[in-house]
């Protein structure tokens, strides 16, 4: 298996698993991102390179700490839930 073919199927195999585990929707493609909503105000994207998740709210408000939420439970726990599927 190529390095190409392990990193798509590696990532088909994280969106699977966030799909199942946390009913995300909407995937969409952009470059190395794969963008998807988490819940209706909640969208975020799955950075291909690395599969680091980072979650942000779609209406534009910001969260406490800041726009980003890097401190979010969710974001947290799916990183590690993709970092424990990838080990």
């Amino acid at each position: 298996m190529t390095v190409k073919e392990l990193k798509n199927k590696n990532t088909k195999e994280v969106l699977n698993l966030l799909i199942k585990e946390f009913d995300i929707h909407t995937i969409e493609r952009d470059n190395q991102y794969m963008n998807f909503f988490f819940d209706d105000d909640i969208a975020g994207a799955l950075d291909t390179r690395d599969f680091q998740v980072s979650l942000y709210d779609n209406s534009g408000w910001p969260f406490p700490n800041g726009n980003l939420l890097s401190t979010n439970v969710v974001e947290d726990l799916m990183n590690k839930k993709i970092e424990k599927y990838l080990a």
